[in-house]
């Protein structure tokens, strides 16, 4: 399943603009349709996967770091 600029900006819930950085960067595939890019569903799912994932990792670490210097006592 193919989606629109627009339609995946909305799924990741980011705006168009910083979309488009992702697909310039190769982060999130695409293929064009015409001059249209169409972001295939799949691939937008292991992005969020991944970002998701590397943010529960950064919490973690915030959270450790937090605790090792007495601001956060969980």
């Amino acid at each position: 399943m193919l989606l629109t600029v627009d339609e995946a900006a909305d799924f990741l819930n980011v705006p168009k603009q910083y979309l488009h950085r992702l697909l310039d960067s190769g982060e999130v595939p695409y293929v064009l349709v015409g001059t249209d890019h169409r972001i295939p569903l799949d691939g937008l799912i292991r992005y969020r996967e991944r970002r998701d994932a590397l943010r529960r990792e950064k919490l973690l670490e915030i959270t450790r770091i937090s605790e090792e210097i007495g601001m956060y006592d969980g």
